[in-house]
């Protein structure tokens, strides 16, 4: 990846981007995080991993999935890793219709915390608060080659609380040949400890107890990532979706 200097240009186009009402038409373009599980195991005799099926057992007994997550202001999406080295995670992305002429972008936050957990925590706070010069040292822009392959491999920085600007939330950005623009979700890394290892109180407990409460939540989507259709073996690889707007 290049980094890209930060000029007002880009200060505008993040601003663009951030408008809520682009967040309303989806685009042809998809693309999935992947990652091998190696993590959970069918067999493992691991609390985490009992919590994760007896969860997906629980949540069918009940009902099924509801209060499920709203496009028009969706939930930043958070994409599990094993291992980082030197904060980093080497990361597998796969695109359908990424085009040989797209050039393709991924745009970096620092700006955010682990409360941000909606799209519109990111836009209110870009668009009411941050005037252009505190925005433009909070962002970075990195061209990615892809080689007319539609998947691409590069490197994400993992989360820390423990200094300032550690959060990092993520976009990527593909320009058409003839200048269309679509952008992606907002995405950012997420460690299987925090993800599951924690059981009730992991990123999936509490995704849970939104469920419980009626609340938006983002339950299904990740438990799609975790099992097969049948809901009873966690696949063999976990894929996540991407979706791009235009």
């Amino acid at each position: 990846m290049n980094e890209i200097p930060i000029d007002n240009s880009y200060v505008k186009l993040v601003r663009n981007l951030y408008q809520s009402s682009n967040f309303s038409r989806f685009s042809e373009r998809k693309g999935f995080y992947v990652i091998v599980n190696n993590l959970l195991k069918n067999r493992s005799r691991y609390p985490h991993t009992k919590y994760i099926k007896d969860l997906s057992i629980k949540i069918q007994k009940n009902g099924g999935y509801k209060y499920n997550d709203d496009s028009r202001n969706p939930f930043i999406k958070r994409f599990l890793y094993k291992k980082s080295i030197n904060n980093e995670v080497e990361s597998t992305f796969k695109f359908i219709n990424l085009n040989e002429k797209d050039d393709l972008y991924l745009l970096e936050l620092d700006f955010c915390t682990k409360n941000d957990i909606f799209l519109s925590d990111i836009s209110n706070r870009i668009i009411k608060k941050m005037k252009d010069e505190k925005l433009r040292k909070s962002i970075k822009l990195y061209s990615i080659d892809h080689d007319n392959t539609q998947t691409i491999k590069f490197k994400l920085k993992t989360n820390t609380t423990q200094k300032k600007k550690g959060f990092k939330i993520y976009n990527i950005i593909i320009v058409g040949e003839n200048g269309e623009t679509d952008f992606s979700e907002p995405f950012s890394l997420i460690s299987f400890k925090q993800m599951t290892k924690r059981c009730s109180d992991s990123f999936i407990g509490r995704h849970y107890n939104r469920l419980y409460e009626k609340k938006t939540n983002n339950l299904k989507y990740y438990m799609n990532v975790f099992f097969s259709p049948t809901g009873s073996k966690f696949n063999n690889e976990f894929s996540y979706k991407l979706n791009f707007y235009d």
